[in-house]
């Protein structure tokens, strides 16, 4: 039979656990999807949320389940919400302690020997949305010991008015959570690095710089350096040409040109290499923005490039221009399809305007591919950005297949994905396409023709898994030519931070359909330098190695 003794309004922390519970060293953690602070025991670690989808949870040093969070719907009281709450836990008999109402929290604790668990909820102040649905409520699950107290701690905090220190802390909670290689970092040291000298008195500005040195060492400790810290009213960390229309590698090496832009009215071109930008050399103007600092350059850009030997300056003006651009397909002689995917980042671009680009794509493509022997796949200039537009032109190349998986090594939890060809939709746990990206009239191809892949070491993010997807295919022959790419073969999440800032955060390792993981980037079976002054030219040397390959296959 189950008791219900419910107690009259009691004051928080009513129920008195025991001397072992009381000892435990408590720290505040954050869990900022919620804006929730809580106070549980030091050693406890946040986990991911991929891992347990829509909930929270902590664990022990031993990788043991200690809290759980998750939230739920419910039409009824607090108090008829915990009663149902310890029903479905099974306890045979529990206690429920309320706390003062205007809390909205109460906690149901089993009797005597039925259970070491307890259940508590927790009324959320508004609507939270999680996978689409909304909650009002948050169900708590512990150790009876220890739960009544971490429920009384529980506190609601305004973002904008925490203190440097706060913010921080909460965002390391949330980056200790969630990162894919959480496991091989030494917290202790990050949050030292990241919380030692700062204080209430300094600024959101001083608590994003310490940041973004956790972040960084983060980085080395992990082995990673995908996520990246955007800080408020800055945003990403960007080369100052980008917002013009170019992008170069570090060395100053001009790779893309987008057609339209101030960059190619300014006459750059790609294999110029930039050395100075008004003057500031360009390693010094790199550092200034790696560190988040705004450039110092302004409109126009003197810019100072080496091209064919020699020291050119161009003049280059603002202006706007999309980076969101088309794929290159061609047919190439002897019966070969020639497609080059670039990376975006979309902005301001339109649900109508995506499909248009990619009906055109998949059009294109379908022309192009009759009668086809063989396809080369260039993703060389493919620095990844938004999934779907990315991987979306290409995905014809893929069929339907499960194509890869997604995984975080502690937690082996494994995802897959599936491209369905005749809807042109990504599908899975990996990657879940979205219903309204997709072309009119979907491109579907002979997916057992050889495909010869290009790439170089700014191939990155989604650039990289456009070709992780074909590899690990018995049906087809595909090889790789160019140079080893970035090593950025992990999915993206953002996520908001307070103080106004957001990061991206590495939470899942992509592997191909075999399963076989690429930590360190593709290294492609034929080596070969990537000449940008020859780039898609007659004497591309990588070009010219793919077609060479490819009539060996038939072509």
């Amino acid at each position: 039979m189950i008791l219900d003794s419910c107690h009259a309004a009691l004051p928080a922390l009513a129920y008195t656990p025991p001397a072992s519970a009381q000892a435990a060293t408590l720290t505040t953690r954050y869990i900022t999807q919620l804006n929730l602070a809580l106070d549980v025991p030091a050693e406890w670690r946040p986990g991911a949320s991929l891992e347990r989808p829509n909930r929270w949870y902590y664990t022990d040093d031993l990788g043991g389940l200690v809290l759980e969070l998750e939230p739920f719907n419910t039409p009824n009281s607090i108090e008829q919400a915990c009663l149902e709450v310890a029903e479905q836990a099974g306890f045979p008999s529990f206690d429920i302690d309320f706390y003062p109402p205007e809390q909205g929290r109460c906690v149901a604790l089993p009797l005597s020997g039925s259970s070491t668990e307890a259940r508590a909820v927790l009324r959320l102040p508004e609507g939270v949305v999680r996978g689409g649905a909304r909650y009002n409520a948050l169900r708590l699950s512990g150790s009876a010991a220890l739960l009544p107290e971490i429920l009384g701690s529980a506190r609601f905090y305004n973002p904008d008015e925490m203190t440097a220190p706060q913010v921080v802390a909460a965002s390391l909670d949330l980056l200790q959570g969630e990162y894919l290689f959480s496991s091989f970092v030494t917290w202790a040291d990050v949050r030292r690095l990241a919380l030692d000298g700062l204080t209430d008195e300094d600024s959101i500005g001083t608590a994003y710089e310490r940041l973004d040195a956790a972040l960084q060492l983060v980085g080395l400790q992990g082995r990673d350096n995908h996520s990246q810290l955007f800080r408020p009213g800055v945003g990403a960390l960007s080369m100052p040409l980008v917002g013009l229309g170019a992008r170069y590698l570090r060395d100053g090496t001009v790779i893309l040109v987008y057609p339209g832009s101030a960059a190619e009215a300014g006459g750059l071109r790609v294999g110029d290499r930039i050395d100075a930008i008004n003057g500031v050399r360009l390693f010094t103007l790199q550092a200034r923005i790696d560190a988040g600092f705004p450039s110092g350059i302004g409109v126009p850009y003197v810019v100072e490039v080496w091209r064919n030997g020699s020291q050119t300056t161009l003049i280059v003006e603002g202006g706007g221009y999309t980076d969101l651009l088309p794929p290159v397909i061609n047919r190439l002689p002897g019966g070969m399809v020639y497609i080059e995917t670039f990376g975006t980042y979309g902005e301001g671009v339109s649900t109508d305007d995506y499909n248009a680009y990619l009906t055109d794509a998949h059009d294109r493509l379908a022309q192009a591919s009759a009668g086809a022997c063989g396809y080369i796949l260039d993703v060389r200039r493919n620095l990844g950005g938004v999934a779907f537009p990315v991987l979306l032109p290409m995905m014809p190349l893929v069929g339907d297949e499960m194509f890869g998986t997604a995984f975080r090594p502690e937690g082996n939890a494994i995802f897959f994905g599936r491209y369905e060809a005749a809807t042109a939709t990504i599908s899975g746990g990996a990657i879940t396409g979205s219903s309204r990206l997709r072309p009119a009239r979907p491109a579907v191809i002979d997916t057992t023709r050889p495909v010869a892949v290009l790439t170089s070491n700014a191939t990155a993010s989604m650039g990289e898994y456009s070709a992780i997807m074909l590899l690990g295919d018995p049906n087809r022959p595909v090889r790789i030519f160019g140079q080893p790419t970035a090593g950025l073969l992990s999915f993206l999440g953002f996520y908001g931070l307070p103080g106004g800032g957001s990061m991206w955060i590495a939470r899942t390792l992509l592997t191909d359909r075999s399963g076989t993981t690429y930590i360190n980037g593709l290294t492609p079976q034929q080596l070969i330098a990537v000449d940008w002054t020859r780039y898609a030219q007659p004497s591309d040397p990588v070009l010219n190695a793919a077609q060479s390959w490819l009539r060996t296959q038939g072509c």
